[in-house]
């Protein structure tokens, strides 16, 4: 996930994310748009590796790769549901699924989305399981980083719904 960042153009919506980084990272100044549907996260974590490491095409890409590189431990706390076998194919899976890979090598808002819907079911199902409130805490902190990080992330909570709905039913 992290060789190489740097080896494909910034295609057009890297580029507007870019631009929006590099106008807070100049000015420390970013504005909510409700037309786009996009929450601050992205941009202020894409500042910090700016400021941390400079500009490039390599640190634009950073976040994202590292994120990336960190989805399949989110499968960890499913390891009583999905035993060892489970996990260790899952997270392989995820670690070589070509659209995880792609995504995670671009900067752009889904990676982050999916990163922390994954990470909000994952602690939710393991807080049902073992009734520890940090697991609680770190499912209700997930959904709360996928709402800073697109408003569409209602999206994932009525599949959710629907889906527990589905299941008891």
């Amino acid at each position: 996930r992290l060789w190489r960042l740097d080896l494909r153009p910034i295609h057009h919506d890297e580029g507007v994310v870019g631009w929006f980084l590099i106008q807070l990272f100049k000015e420390g100044k970013w504005t909510y748009n409700p037309e786009n549907y996009h929450g601050p996260f992205l941009y202020y974590l894409g500042a910090l590796v700016f400021y941390l490491l400079g500009l490039s095409d390599t640190t634009l890409r950073l976040a994202p790769a590292l994120f990336g590189t960190a989805m399949p431990a989110l499968l960890w706390p499913l390891r009583r549901r999905l035993g060892a076998v489970g996990v260790g194919v899952g997270g392989a899976l995820i670690a070589v699924s070509p659209g995880f890979s792609y995504f995670s090598r671009q900067a752009g808002f889904e990676l982050y989305l999916v990163f922390f819907t994954l990470a909000a079911a994952a602690f939710g199902v393991a807080f049902l399981d073992e009734r520890r409130p940090p697991l609680l805490m770190a499912a209700v902190g997930s959904l709360a980083l996928a709402f800073t990080v697109k408003e569409t992330a209602i999206v994932a909570v009525a599949a959710f719904a629907l889906g527990i709905a589905v299941a008891i039913a």
